[in-house]
This record gives C-alpha cells, structure tokens and sequence, in this order.
C-alpha cells in the first residue's frame, strides 16, 4: 500500500509539472526527468510486469496489423526486446528522442 501511495503522489506531482499545453516547458522537461528517473528506479518485478503488457500488446498489434501498424519507437522497442529480454531500458525509446545516423556521421 505505501509503494501505491507513493507512486500516486510521483503521478500527481509529474501531473502538476507538465504544462498544459503540450509546450515544453522546464517544468515539462522536469516531468519526464522524473517518470524516467522513477521508471528505472522503480521495483524490476512492476517494471517486469508493464513490460510484458506493453510487448504483449504490440506484438498481437502486429500479428494483427502487421509490422507497418507498428510506430517507428514501437518496432525499435520489439527489436530491443529480442536483445535485451526482460532489460527495463527497452522502454527507454518512449523517454528519447531517437536518432538515425548513417555511416560516417555522428552527433
């Protein structure tokens, strides 16, 4: 129960922070700081089961719909769950921006 109330008063407070409309803001970008912060903080036994809901539901998504139904972070994410399986980072393409580069560039 204390995990539960703790992880609703972090939900309020991202809720608070974030701007209402859709701009980035500091307090928008604290926001994330912290889902991601709490995210990869949190207990791997609840990371473990959202993740398995969310690949659960992406892969009937693209038994469904195929793999083009799939968004470009979402393909990214069941390619990284093939790597990586059960890695709480394979959820990390939802808190970045995600960046090609072709050989010989770099950022």
């Amino acid at each position: 129960e204390t995990t539960d109330n703790l992880h609703e008063c972090r939900c309020q407070q991202i809720e608070d922070d974030s701007s209402q409309d859709g701009i980035s803001t500091p307090q928008t970008k604290r926001a994330i700081q912290k889902m991601f912060e709490c995210f990869l903080t949190n207990e791997s036994t609840n990371i473990h089961v959202q993740l398995d809901l969310l690949l659960t539901r992406l892969a009937a998504q693209q038994e469904q719909e195929g793999e083009s139904s799939l968004s470009e972070v979402e393909q990214l994410m069941m390619q990284l769950s093939t790597q990586f399986p059960h890695d709480s980072g394979i959820m990390a393409p939802l808190f970045l921006n995600i960046v090609e580069l072709s050989q010989g560039e770099a950022l």
